[in-house]
């Protein structure tokens, strides 16, 4: 989430004219046997070794380390200025809080979150060809994929690339935006 709390802090700041262009990012350190401990007791994590085994038994993910930097701008600006894009351009970023369980999120909180994201964008659902989600082998993916499906059609491609970067605490989001960049181009 503190990759996509920056991305949208520099977005909404290149929106109100306070920045042309941006610098966003975030860093993990190497997992540290606590956190990986930490995970291991909340059952979010491949204990046994194995990265994925989707809703049974020891489930979950990896914890990994590293970081995603971007340079974000204002497209008329920049491209005036001689720069080219490369990838996609972001046109929105959906968040929410709704704190009900750190594995399983209520439904609410990630409805509002694609709703907002959604609408903020200009794009209507069946404008979308892809989404990356979140899922990591725990018990909330379904609730994630459910959510999902309820608001986007089925043409979209559903990605989930957290399995193969790691869980990240802050960076992980801007890996799985870089990938998904990429694997549209």
């Amino acid at each position: 989430s503190t990759f996509g709390v920056a991305l949208k802090l520099g977005m909404d700041a290149i929106e109100r004219g306070e920045a042309e262009a941006v610098v966003i990012g975030a860093t993990d350190p190497a997992p540290h046997p606590l956190i990986v401990g930490a995970f291991s007791a909340a059952r979010v994590i491949a204990s046994d070794g194995n990265v994925s085994k989707p809703l049974t038994g020891l489930r979950g993910t990896h914890v990994s380390g590293g970081s995603c930097v971007w340079i974000i701008g204002d497209f008329e600006k920049m491209t005036a200025r001689g720069f080219e894009p490369i990838g996609m351009e972001p046109l929105a970023v959906g968040l929410s809080s709704d704190a009900d369980h750190i594995i399983t999120p209520s439904e609410k909180g990630p409805m509002d979150s694609i709703r907002s994201a959604i609408a903020r964008s200009g794009a209507q659902p069946e404008q979308i060809t892809t989404w990356d989600l979140h899922c990591t082998a725990t018990p909330g993916d379904f609730l994630e994929v459910e959510n999902a499906r309820q608001l986007l059609p089925d043409s979209v491609l559903m990605t989930a690339r957290k399995g193969t970067f790691g869980h990240g605490m802050g960076a992980c989001g801007g890996w799985e935006l870089t990938a998904q960049m990429l694997s549209c181009e």
